[in-house]
């Protein structure tokens, strides 16, 4: 018996339309997929039928063999692994499908609501949870957010690079979202 990880995925063959080829890509990836799919929806607090979830699977299939494989043609194994990019590719279908629902307009609902509430959201100053971030993070936020600089303005103020700055950026969203619990 050949297990899935034994399979050698071979995409241009895939690309050329050969069945067993395709067949071996389908059950190679179909549960990694799932998976992605899955843990996107969980991340974000949604519990979605199985079914729901298979859909959002099939679709990702639907999207790589799409207008000539288009997609399953930009993937570049030099950029990322196969499961990598895949994972993106879920993550992409599970947050459209969450868009088309409305479930994500929900939560965003939630936030104008709370913005609302408050007095005057836009004249106050970010108040982040303190000793989750370092002092560096907490200053490229500010500088971001609250001074309203762009990437290239606040790397330049820093004397580093624009990408080290969204790099920072990134971790401290990271950072700050599994504080509040909204993983993403």
């Amino acid at each position: 018996m050949t297990s899935k990880r034994s399979l050698k995925v071979d995409i241009p063959r895939c690309i050329s339309g050969e069945k067993i080829a395709w067949n071996t890509f389908v059950y190679a990836n179909a549960g990694y997929i799932y998976t992605a799919v899955r843990k996107t929806l969980v991340l974000r607090g949604i519990t979605l039928d199985s079914r729901d979830v298979y859909d959002m699977v099939q679709e990702v299939f639907i999207r790589l063999l799409k207008d000539d494989c288009r997609l399953l043609r930009s993937f570049d194994d030099t950029r990322a692994s196969l499961r990598t990019w895949l994972s993106v590719v879920a993550r992409s279908v599970a947050i459209d499908n969450l868009r088309k629902s409305g479930h994500l307009f929900v939560q965003y609902e939630d936030c104008l609501e709370q913005l609302a509430a408050e007095e005057d959201p836009f004249e106050r100053r970010f108040l982040l949870p303190e000793g989750i971030l370092t002092p560096r993070q907490v200053k490229i936020l500010q500088m971001l957010f609250e001074e309203g600089l762009d990437v290239k303005e606040a790397a330049l103020a820093l004397h580093i690079e624009p990408q080290t700055v969204r790099s920072i950026k990134h971790q401290a969203i990271r950072k700050l979202r599994e504080h509040m619990g909204m993983v993403a």
